[in-house]
């Protein structure tokens, strides 16, 4: 059975783990539900004093992000530095 994504990171939290790097290279559309559980999971992390950033997200993903301002929350990078 697979965990959700919130599930995952909540047991890394209890585990200690304190970074997080989400890679939305795959994830061509999120809706209200998943933007609501990226900011639960934001949310978790700081509260553990921790950080998360986002990799790589599509153009659809982007685009929601920058209308709901979400991109003013969470550290985005969009493209690789070598």
């Amino acid at each position: 059975m697979e965990m959700a994504l919130r599930d995952q990171i909540t047991a890394f939290l209890n585990q200690g783990h304190r970074e997080f790097v989400l890679n939305m290279t795959e994830l061509s559309y999120i809706d209200s539900f998943g933007l609501g559980q990226l900011v639960s999971i934001w949310t978790s992390i700081r509260n553990k004093n921790g950080h998360m950033k986002l990799i790589q997200p599509g153009e659809k993903v982007r685009k929601l992000l920058d209308i709901t301002k979400l991109d003013t929350v969470f550290q985005i990078e969009s493209e690789h530095t070598a």
